[in-house]
């Protein structure tokens, strides 16, 4: 979404590292990286494939990546799908199946609930052990509340 952002009509991207070592390709004189946010880390710097040059790219990756964006060598079953979805809805996200076009993997809408429930379960907020104080459990949904009310325009 970042990429997307920042350079609209991007269809693949990659690391300097992995654009040199993987496809042997560098980055165009002058050519602007893209930030994105890093799995564990805060950032890294992407180039997209027009804006670097070098070796041809492979015909597999082309048609992988580029012609069919949204394929998936990984077969998700029914089983995981529905423990998504169940997990989804417990969250108060909404699931709902469309058609769409080829290119078009789908949409998010957002609220201030939704991304304040998913950022503070993601980030540890809502888990609650035995040994969890309860001064830190009353920080953690006083913390939540204000950042709903701050989201939601409410302060």
């Amino acid at each position: 979404m970042m990429v997307k952002v920042q350079k609209p009509g991007s269809a693949f991207v990659a690391t300097l590292d992995t654009w040199q070592k993987v496809y042997h390709r560098r980055p165009k004189p002058g050519a602007r990286p893209l930030v994105i946010l890093r799995r564990f880390g805060p950032i890294s710097f992407v180039y997209e494939l027009d804006d670097t040059e070098g070796k041809k790219m492979p015909q597999e990756v082309i048609s992988k990546y580029i012609l069919h964006p949204f394929h998936s060598d990984t077969l998700i079953d029914e089983a995981k799908l529905q423990t998504l979805i169940s997990s989804l809805l417990k969250e108060g996200i909404r699931y709902r199946e469309e058609n769409y076009g080829t290119y078009y993997g789908g949409q998010i809408q957002w609220n201030a609930t939704n991304v304040a429930r998913l950022s503070h379960t993601t980030n540890g907020f809502t888990k609650k052990t035995p040994k969890t104080p309860p001064r830190e459990i009353r920080l953690a949904q006083e913390r939540r509340a204000e950042y709903i009310r701050r989201m939601e325009g409410l302060k």
